[in-house]
């Protein structure tokens, strides 16, 4: 291989070419293994997507008119399997009709070139097409790396969030009192209506900033002891 041939750096190219004449696909092979590629061939379109599908290529390049599966079908299946949707596709017709090659690359052709497609123009094409796909899947590479090293930072920062919240809550301090922050109610039993009698309170929670008070009484008339909670505000028998 001559290096000024070269069309792509790095790993070698596997190019598959789909057309059912013989002789442009032995052309096609020459000129590529001359450029440093690996070459898979197929007559129809219907071997190119079987190939495709199994072993996704480089690139493909393609003629219009295939068996079976045309080079329009191809392609539009090419870009609906999720492991070819990526890959770059040539299409070579001898169609010149502006509607036909729009066609081409609304099926999901790259490039579409017209026969006779001189070697310089195709090989340039080819070059393009794979320095393309390089510099996208390098910047693919780049934001995945990206977001999972801020995902990780993130989740770096929820644990050790959630490590300082147990960390408080074990040393959050639970008392009992006859002082506590909140002044206890005046309140009557429930059973007899006869005003109760303030013991003390117990300060728990599940850390400084999120603090409970429970205030204990007893009933005089002997109904037994309750027990009042600030955040609910609910008096209910202690048992």
């Amino acid at each position: 291989m001559d290096p000024q041939f070269a069309i792509a750096r790095g790993p070698t190219p596997r190019v598959l070419v789909a057309d059912a004449d013989a002789e442009t696909r032995s052309l096609y092979r020459q000129t590529l293994h001359a450029a440093g590629c690996d070459v898979l061939e197929a007559a129809d379109g219907r071997d190119a997507l079987a190939k495709a599908l199994s072993r996704p290529p480089s690139l493909v390049v393609t003629e219009a008119l295939l068996p079976f599966i045309d080079g329009y079908a191809l392609c539009a299946l090419l870009r609906h399997d999720s492991g070819t949707r990526a890959v770059p596709i040539l299409m070579v017709t001898a169609e010149t009709r502006p509607i036909e090659l729009a066609r081409a690359r609304a099926a999901g052709a790259n490039v579409v070139l017209v026969k006779p497609a001189a070697t310089g123009l195709l090989l340039n094409e080819m070059r393009r097409l794979l320095t393309q796909t390089n510099e996208l899947r390098g910047r693919s590479r780049a934001i995945r790396e990206q977001v999972a090293a801020q995902l990780k930072k993130a989740a770096d920062l929820i644990e050790r969030s959630a490590a300082h919240q147990r960390s408080l809550a074990r040393r959050h301090e639970r008392y009992a009192t006859r002082t506590p922050p909140f002044r206890p109610p005046q309140l009557v039993c429930p059973v007899c209506e006869v005003p109760l009698h303030y013991e003390q309170s117990h300060i728990g929670g599940v850390s400084s900033h999120q603090t409970e008070q429970w205030d204990r009484f007893s009933c005089t008339a002997l109904c037994g002891t309750f027990e009042y909670r600030h955040r609910t505000r609910k008096l209910r028998k202690s048992t």
